[in-house]
């Protein structure tokens, strides 16, 4: 009688080994893609989260302004009149949003004062441009069509005067990614 061993060959075995290291390294690279795609998409949404913030900031100190300056001719800027909310004079202050040049930050200012930081490279004090950069400020300002009954933009003669809203647009851009565009109409009080 012969003596029968059961197991597996050399051959067997490596074959075996082989093709669970495929498997291993096929769900390593999975993974690594997976954590990769979800962690853009944090980014993203940071990056998202910082536009809209900064905009509704915005919106909301334009809603209280009683006179819009003209900076048409003056771009990525926007400069109103409002009245001061947080102190009790109740006087009025003039605020700007504009971009700085080259880190490309949005900063706001108030009275012409130092310029307060409000979205952009959140390393910013580096002077250098960053991983997200203001790359836009857009405003349109804009008047209702007595014949239509809409808003139309001003005409580069119209005086600024005669806006009733504004429509702005903000636009971040990371480095490793598309920009991102909110836009938003503001009517204005006057």
């Amino acid at each position: 009688m012969k003596n029968k061993c059961s197991g597996f060959t050399l051959l067997e075995t490596v074959l075996a080994l082989a093709i669970g290291a495929l498997v291993v390294i096929s769900l390593s690279n999975l993974f690594q893609v997976s954590l990769a795609s979800w962690e853009q998409s944090m980014d993203r949404s940071e990056l998202l989260q910082h536009t809209r913030v900064a905009l509704q900031r915005i919106t909301m100190e334009l809603r209280y302004a009683t006179e819009l300056v003209d900076t048409r001719s003056t771009p990525n800027t926007l400069t109103f009149n409002t009245v001061n909310l947080e102190d009790d004079d109740s006087g009025v202050e003039e605020i700007s949003y504009y971009i700085d040049q080259p880190v490309e930050n949005l900063h706001r200012s108030v009275d012409g004062g130092g310029g307060q930081f409000v979205a952009g490279n959140s390393s910013f004090w580096s002077g250098q441009p960053g991983d997200v950069n203001v790359v836009m400020l857009w405003v349109g300002p804009m008047k209702w069509d007595g014949a239509g009954g809409s808003l139309v933009y001003l005409n580069p003669w119209d005086p600024i005067t005669d806006a009733t809203a504004v429509e702005i647009s903000m636009t971040l851009q990371d480095r490793d990614y598309s920009p991102i565009t909110l836009t938003t109409m503001v009517t204005l009080r006057n």
